[in-house]
C-alpha cells in the first residue's frame, strides 16, 4: 500500500531528526500486519449493515499482539497500543506510563475509560461492559493468560457476527460475561 509506505516513511524521517522520538526510544520497527487491503476496513458508518465494518483495527489488534508475543522483535512481555488519531499532551507521558506500568504489575490490559460527557443522556442505558471497558489506548500484557484467552477468542470470532464490535469493547463483554454471566446483545 503505497500510502501506509509513505506514512512509515514520514515516521521513520521524524525518528530520526533532531530533537524527534529518538530521545525517547532506542529504535523503531515498521511491523506489518499482513492485512489483505480488501479485508482491511474501518467504517464507523457502515457498521448497522456490515459487520466486518471495523475488521482493520481487530485484526491489527491480534497481529500486534502475536508479533509482540513471538519475541522475533525483541524480548518484550508487552506492548502500548496508541490509536492512530491519539495525540499526547501530558508532558513525559512516558514517564507516567511507565510508572503506571510498575505500579499496577500484573495486569492483562492497563489503560483509561471513557470519561467524556457524551453519553449522559442516555447513561442508564449504555451496557456494562461499554461503560467500563478501557479503550483501545493501553498497554496490553502479551504474557498475561487472561489476555491470550481473550485474544484468542477474537481470532476465533473472526469469521462471526462478533467481529462487528471493536476488540477493545469485545474483550470488556467477554470479561464481563466470565465473571457477571451478562450475555452481550448483538443487533
Amino acid at each position: 500500500n503505497p500510502v501506509a509506505m509513505k506514512s512509515v516513511d514520514t515516521i521513520l524521517k521524524e525518528f530520526f531528526s533532531p530533537g524527534g522520538w529518538s530521545r525517547c526510544f532506542d529504535n523503531v520497527y515498521a511491523v506489518e500486519a499482513n492485512i489483505p487491503q480488501e479485508l482491511d476496513l474501518y467504517i464507523p458508518a457502515a457498521q448497522e449493515e456490515l459487520y466486518s465494518w471495523v475488521n482493520g483495527p481487530n485484526r491489527q489488534y491480534e497481529a500486534g499482539f502475536r508479533i509482540i508475543q513471538s519475541g522475533e522483535w525483541g524480548d518484550y512481555d508487552g506492548f502500548y497500543l496508541m490509536e492512530g488519531d491519539s495525540v499526547p499532551v501530558k508532558n513525559y507521558w512516558l514517564d507516567v506510563i511507565l510508572g503506571e506500568i510498575k505500579a499496577y504489575k500484573p495486569f492483562a490490559v492497563l489503560g483509561a475509560q471513557y470519561d467524556g460527557d457524551k453519553w449522559d443522556a442516555f447513561y442508564e442505558d449504555i451496557p456494562i461492559s461499554l461503560l467500563h471497558h478501557t479503550n483501545g489506548n493501553g498497554i496490553y500484557n502479551t504474557s498475561h493468560p487472561l489476555l491470550e484467552r481473550l485474544t484468542g477468542q477474537l481470532e476465533v470470532e473472526a469469521p462471526c457476527p462478533y467481529n462487528s464490535i471493536p476488540y477493545d469493547y469485545r474483550m470488556s463483554q467477554m470479561w464481563v460475561e466470565g465473571t457477571l454471566g451478562i450475555v452481550p446483545e448483538l443487533a
